[in-house]
């Protein structure tokens, strides 16, 4: 199923999933099969027709409480198999000697991307494009460093999304920090955004008839006429 193209599959009602998704547990190894491509999906076809169908509708139709369980075991499940898979090219003597083995790196990806899905609280906006991942890993991306890599853009995300895909506001009773107030730029200057629009002559009339009824102090730039000493008006007589 997980080559099929999206648009022939003929989905189950909805409801069926909700029971089957509400009870899910993580299967034994008898539980599970592979695919052709080395992938173990499980054996109740139902949940991976459940993917399938998030895949190509992009909504989970149930909480994110209800259906993480099995997001969650299928990303970890998807993951290690393609790490396999990228071990066993190593181990083939056909395919080219890689010069250093990226084990421990896989695997700390691996942990950062897991930790991530698993913090959640709401489906990620990009539900969608996980889905289409886990269905069909290899359909794109057959090394698995580029696998990872578009895996990781999927899960290092904020924004979420309800069980029909309508993004969900970001509530600020999340955050513990107080928001510091927004300081306009218009404040930091003496003069106001109005004031700046008034007619200059207008000021001009208004300050110099506060000067005349002694309410302000003569502008700096106005010359006043300084009182002349005595010696200075005898000078001026000679």
């Amino acid at each position: 199923m997980v080559e099929r193209k999206l648009q022939e599959i003929v989905f189950h009602d909805p409801a069926d999933y909700e029971f089957m998704l509400k009870e899910f547990k993580e299967p034994t190894k008898d539980e599970v099969t592979k695919n052709a491509k080395g992938i173990r999906e499980h054996a109740n076809s139902l949940l991976e027709e459940y993917f399938t169908f998030v895949a190509h509708r992009g909504q989970t139709l149930y909480d994110w409480s209800i259906c993480r369980n099995a997001f969650v075991w299928k990303l970890k499940t998807v993951i290690e198999d393609m790490i396999n898979r990228e071990f066993e090219k190593e181990n083939d003597e056909n395919e080219p000697v890689k010069p250093m083995n990226n084990s421990e790196y896989y695997n700390r990806v691996r942990d950062e991307i897991m930790a991530k899905a698993e913090g959640f609280e709401a489906a990620p906006f990009t539900i969608q494009r996980l889905a289409e991942l886990l269905i069909e890993p290899t359909r794109h991306y057959n090394a698995i460093g580029k696998f990872l890599r578009a895996v990781e853009k999927t899960v290092n995300v904020v924004t979420c999304v309800n069980p029909f895909g309508d993004r969900l506001a970001k509530s600020t009773e999340d955050s513990d920090e107080e928001e510091e107030p927004i300081v306009h730029v218009e404040n930091s200057f003496i003069v106001s955004v109005d004031e700046l629009d008034e007619p200059v002559a207008k000021k001009r009339k208004e300050s110099d008839e506060e000067v005349e009824n002694g309410k302000k102090t003569p502008r700096s730039n106005e010359k006043t006429e300084e009182p002349k000493d005595e010696s200075s008006r005898e000078s001026e007589v000679i």
